[in-house]
């Protein structure tokens, strides 16, 4: 069990990110702090989330995607075409797999900032 959730956490990542080990470590900590109902209860909602792309494409209101280069569960290639479609906006961290709060946060708040500075400046 250990072994499939090891592998499993180590898809989240860039797979050269140099805190790799410790990454998966701290979320297998995690995980073996939270109930099986809880983690079941995640996943579901992960599972019977609806697609809201139709209320991105034709609502009133900016949207922008952010996407780790080497994300292995969401392929930046498909998260930017996707954005392309909604007429979104589209960022592309260059260092971070799936979890780029945790792999490149000093980036993701820079880019979060720039982005809440634009729209500030910028309204609808």
């Amino acid at each position: 069990r250990i072994r499939y959730l090891r592998d499993s956490l180590r898809k989240l990542f860039n797979p050269d990110f140099p805190y790799l080990v410790q990454g998966i470590e701290w979320m297998l900590k995690l995980a073996s702090e939270t109930s099986s109902q809880g983690i079941t209860a995640a996943l579901r909602g992960m599972i019977d989330r609806p697609e809201r792309d139709v209320i991105i494409r034709f609502e009133n209101f900016k949207t922008v995607y952010i996407a780790g280069r080497y994300d292995q569960l969401l392929p930046v290639d498909r998260i930017e075409q996707e954005a392309t479609w909604l007429k979104a906006g589209f960022v592309k961290l260059g260092k971070s797999g799936h979890l780029a709060f945790l792999e490149e946060p000093d980036e993701l708040v820079h880019t979060l900032r720039s982005i809440i500075y634009r729209l500030y400046r910028d309204p609808l």
